[in-house]
């Protein structure tokens, strides 16, 4: 569900998150009223986030809530879904590789409690320009940049893991 807009929690919720500290409380309303770029969604106990295989350009960053990152795996001709990772609490990011690749999502996420999420579609954040959503832009492209580089690194360290198994 879209909550986009609805007072003074999502704002401050928001401007608790270390991409959004920057801004102020109007420019995040106003941040807010562009809602093609970025909402405030809530998602169910038990509501699908994000499909694996799915094509979509959205990253999400967690304000509250517990969710599920799972991948289907081939065993034997048969699926099985396995669990990757369980995120909790505020400022997780997730989704971030297929919505800045372009490429279909790797994993599914649902919510494991009532979440809420600040969604943003990179797509129409790269193509929006003004001067709200440059300094958006600018708090946002290092914190990726940080993500990324600290996620390839846990990949590293597990790839050296299986290896010496």
């Amino acid at each position: 569900m879209d909550i986009a807009g609805r007072g003074k929690y999502s704002i401050e919720q928001i401007k608790s998150l270390p991409i959004f500290d920057q801004l102020d409380e109007p420019d995040i309303a106003d941040m807010l009223k562009q809602s093609d770029v970025i909402r405030i969604m809530s998602y169910a106990p038990g509501e699908k986030m994000i499909t694996e295989g799915n094509l979509d350009r959205k990253m999400f960053l967690t304000v509250k809530g517990k969710v599920k990152i799972s991948k289907d795996v081939i065993f034997e001709d048969s699926r099985k879904c396995k669990e990757i990772k369980t995120i909790e609490g505020s400022g997780h990011f997730f989704g971030e590789i297929s919505a800045l690749t372009g490429e279909p999502r790797t994993a599914s996420v649902t919510a494991l409690s009532e979440t809420v999420c600040v969604v943003i579609n990179i797509d129409l954040l790269i193509r929006t320009s003004s001067a709200l959503v440059e300094r958006v832009k600018d708090s946002l492209y290092p914190k990726l940049f940080e993500l990324v580089c600290r996620r390839l690194g846990e990949t590293d360290e597990r790839l050296v893991t299986l290896k010496q198994k």
